[in-house]
């Protein structure tokens, strides 16, 4: 008997329904509580530019929910990856070729870690004031713009795939393609702060399209499912 291999395993899949398709609405739902925690807090998550005395006062005052934030963040990061593996197997199934959603979607979960980790480093009290604004402009930098640009390009690359295969109603083709435009521009705002609109737009649209692709898939199951009627 053979043993499996790695492809084996990430794209072989008899299973009807896949729970990882289901990962989407758990990373769209961690998010939420990330976001809600870092800036329902009094002070506020520190926004980008901010002074390192600003950062020191966060710290100092609501380090408990910037850890629970920044955890919730990193869990999301890890359930987005599950997803993007799902997804691959869903399309590999139907005889698509995978491999540009799953490194989109492997990249784009590995800067909402590295982001969620940038941010965990920052609530450390040892560290020195001098490092507070360097290390928390980098946490955004790679946990919005970096994370952002390639979560459009997954969007973009899953329903370019799934219009040509009808894996995915042809509606939600349409609007994964929309987001993949202002996505992709997102990485205007690593260096110009000003570009930031469409990249919030593009992530919140992408949020909504991961619980409605995940659910649309899950539903469509196995080889012989119907994702690609309605």
């Amino acid at each position: 008997m053979d043993r499996p291999t790695l492809g084996k395993m990430v794209f072989d899949s008899s299973t009807r329904r896949d729970p990882g398709l289901l990962a989407g609405a758990a990373t769209v739902a961690l998010i939420i509580g990330a976001l809600a925690l870092s800036f329902t807090s009094e002070p506020a998550f520190p926004v980008p530019g901010a002074t390192s005395a600003g950062i020191q006062r966060f710290v100092a005052e609501a380090a408990g929910r910037g850890r629970a934030a920044g955890l919730l963040q990193a869990a999301a990061a890890l359930t987005l990856l599950w997803f993007c593996c799902a997804c691959a197997r869903y399309l590999a199934r139907r005889g698509a070729w995978s491999g540009l959603p799953l490194a989109a979607g492997t990249l784009a979960a590995a800067m909402l870690l590295i982001g969620a980790t940038l941010d965990l480093a920052v609530l450390r009290p040892e560290m020195g004031s001098e490092a507070y604004e360097s290390v928390h402009l980098l946490g955004f930098l790679i946990g919005a713009p970096a994370h952002v640009t390639f979560l459009g390009l997954f969007a973009g690359a899953v329903s370019l795939t799934a219009l040509r295969t009808r894996a995915l109603p042809q509606w939600l083709c349409v609007f994964g393609l929309l987001i993949a435009v202002p996505g992709t521009t997102s990485v205007l705002s690593l260096a110009w702060f000003e570009a930031s609109p469409p990249m919030t737009l593009a992530r919140f649209a992408a949020y909504i399209w991961l619980v409605a692709a995940g659910l649309s898939m899950f539903r469509g199951g196995g080889l012989n499912g119907g994702a690609g009627r309605g």
